[in-house]
């Protein structure tokens, strides 16, 4: 499995987020982690598809064809991406901000980007344009907002009086238009209470909507590994630079896991939501071997360098 080279650590990016390095975790991409889904996989959980010929979203109000429109739910009509291993990009709007070398980075890796919110304005810092912007935007500059629209991004307008947060809505937009794979960035930080809401939205698309989530900060990588129908396993190989800390957290429910290639390996042990038993476990090996069990709630593999 290959890695990308190691950064230099010895400068730094004059765009780097305050407080930041430029050192970017050495982990394969989303595409090598995980095997390829079926169709069956893929559809088998949606209603039939509108009559447009081309969405294949479940419509629940009017469906058009080529602009985003709107259900009573606030979701918008597009057709799915033809690439069933497709990756999106979950841009949120946390005031701390990841860098713009990040965020081009990511961009580059994946084939569809949605900014939450003031996650626009960090885009638009970056020279990158979302394919799609979604929220209330209470949060976004009021020009970005007019510059964005202007250029003729679409636009997912939602009330701010709404039982969902952009991040939940976000998950649901993408869900939608058939994206199964997704890296959120830009989630953490700055309020405890969001980043613990978007942390539990991403554990609900990994554990209940059986998306492969991962989450992207300048620091830390996090995956979503779910063993509910049958044993899962996620094996990430680092051929430069190791993640100075691996932390296991149980999501939802206990879980059964095994680890190998830490301090600490584990053997069909059972994580707890209640105990910090999995936390700050250091790699031994170049290969970091997961399994989550069947009948196991999610679990998230938190990668610190």
């Amino acid at each position: 499995m290959q890695t990308p080279p190691k950064p230099n650590s010895n400068s730094q990016d004059d765009d780097a987020a305050p407080g930041t390095s430029d050192a970017s975790l050495i982990l394969p991409s989303l595409a090598e982690l995980y095997p390829p889904l079926s169709l069956t996989d893929i559809f088998s959980a949606q209603e039939p598809p509108c009559n447009t010929g081309q969405s294949l979203a479940p419509c629940n109000g009017e469906c058009v064809t080529g602009k985003v429109t709107h259900s009573p739910s606030g979701a918008s009509h597009l057709p799915p991406p033809r690439d069933t291993l497709a990756v999106a990009l979950l841009v949120s709007g946390s005031p701390q901000g990841v860098s713009p070398k990040l965020l081009r980075e990511l961009v580059s890796q994946t084939d569809f980007t949605l900014a939450l919110d003031s996650g626009a304005d960090f885009l638009t810092a970056a020279g990158l344009v979302p394919d799609l912007l979604l929220g209330d935007f209470d949060s976004i500059s009021q020009d970005g907002l007019a510059r964005l629209e202007a250029s003729g991004v679409p636009v997912a307008r939602h009330d701010a009086y709404k039982n969902a947060t952009d991040v939940e809505l976000g998950i649901e937009e993408l869900y939608l238009r058939g994206y199964r794979r997704f890296i959120a960035t830009n989630v953490l930080g700055a309020r405890t209470d969001h980043a613990l809401g978007s942390l539990a939205a991403l554990a609900e698309a990994a554990f209940n909507r059986g998306m492969q989530v991962t989450l992207r900060d300048e620091r830390e990588t996090c995956y979503f590994v779910s063993g509910t129908t049958e044993d899962k396993v996620l094996e990430l190989e680092f051929l430069e630079q190791p993640p100075s800390y691996v932390s296991l957290i149980s999501w939802g429910g206990p879980s059964t896991v095994s680890l190998k290639g830490t301090e600490w390996e584990l053997d069909h042990f059972t994580l707890t939501p209640y105990s910090a038993r999995g936390v700050s476990n250091e790699l031994r090996s170049s290969v970091l071997h997961l399994e989550v069990h069947k009948n196991s709630a999610t679990v998230l593999l938190l990668l610190t360098l």
